[in-house]
């Protein structure tokens, strides 16, 4: 994940998720980052150490296609 930016990015637009950094948890190895992209509708990933993304930061997620799962609810 990284801070959301007008600047171009690698990969297909197809696989970018925008939205707001709900939560934060840091770690020696990278934090735990969750976005929130929609009411309801979260996304939970890695980013490096010290990253810097803060909570109510807005922020977007780039996800290989390799790494979708998608789980739904009975």
């Amino acid at each position: 994940m990284g801070r959301a930016s007008a600047a171009a990015r690698p990969g297909s637009a197809a696989n970018r998720l925008e939205g707001s950094v709900t939560r934060v948890a840091r770690g020696d190895s990278g934090d735990e980052i969750t976005l929130a992209l929609a009411p309801g509708l979260q996304v939970v990933g890695f980013a490096p150490p010290a990253s810097g993304l803060r909570v109510r930061q807005r922020a977007c997620a780039t996800v290989d296609e390799s790494s979708v799962v998608v789980a739904l609810g009975a």
